[in-house]
């Protein structure tokens, strides 16, 4: 790797994907050998393409060593019931939540809505999103590059509908993707491990506010 590190964005990524060269741009750009290593190891997916589509798509980039992107949150609900996502192609032990990244030129609002429907079905225009709050966090690594710190920008919203009728918990598919939908009330989905856990914390913060509670 070389001393000074080379940041990699869509502009400067090698394509096609190629293995070999996608995985010598990540440790030019200071991913360790080690994070490099647990990739390759994980068996639920192809770690490398992923992230490579991430990078491609403008979802992420991989600046001064660390991965940067931005995030929509989306609480669907009727005020009872929350509808939650997850991608079982990813495997059984991927957490449900609501949303995705957001390409880095993109609108969020604009890309929440598209997230909503296209896990889900419902009709989701962003006028119809609440945005709740915008928070910042460094995680220690995510899935996607493990043991690289990850910035991100998470913008939380809230789509309110007026029931989930005709909406079946299980297996959808849409276009070449699967999408499994769960449905809890509200206070299963604070204390569900089957959701994700910075889901579960920002739902709860949100529920302390608007209750009044410090």
């Amino acid at each position: 790797m070389s001393s000074t590190l080379s940041n990699l964005t869509s502009e400067n990524l090698q394509t096609p994907y190629e293995g070999a060269s996608f995985t010598a741009q990540l440790l030019d750009a200071g991913v360790p050998q080690a994070s490099i290593d647990q990739m390759r190891e994980c068996e639920c997916a192809d770690l490398f393409f992923w992230l490579y589509e991430d990078i491609r798509k403008d979802e992420a980039g991989l600046i001064n060593g660390e991965r940067h992107s931005v995030i929509a949150g989306v609480f669907v609900t009727d005020g009872r019931l929350l509808l939650l996502e997850r991608n079982p192609q990813l495997g059984n032990e991927r957490p449900f939540s609501m949303g995705g990244q957001v390409p880095l030129h993109e609108d969020v609002r604009v890309a929440a809505a598209r997230e909503v429907c296209e896990e889900t079905g419902f009709a989701c225009t962003p006028e119809q999103l609440e945005l709740l709050e915008v928070v910042s966090t460094s995680t220690s690594g995510s899935k996607k590059l493990p043991n690289v710190p990850s910035p991100r920008t998470i913008h939380h919203f809230m789509h309110r509908v007026l029931s989930f009728e005709g909406v079946t918990p299980g297996i959808r598919e849409s276009k070449d993707e699967k999408h499994e939908l769960l449905l809890l009330t509200i206070e299963e989905a604070l204390t569900d491990e089957r959701v994700e856990k910075n889901y579960r914390a920002a739902l709860g913060a949100h529920l302390a506010r608007i209750e009044g509670k410090p």
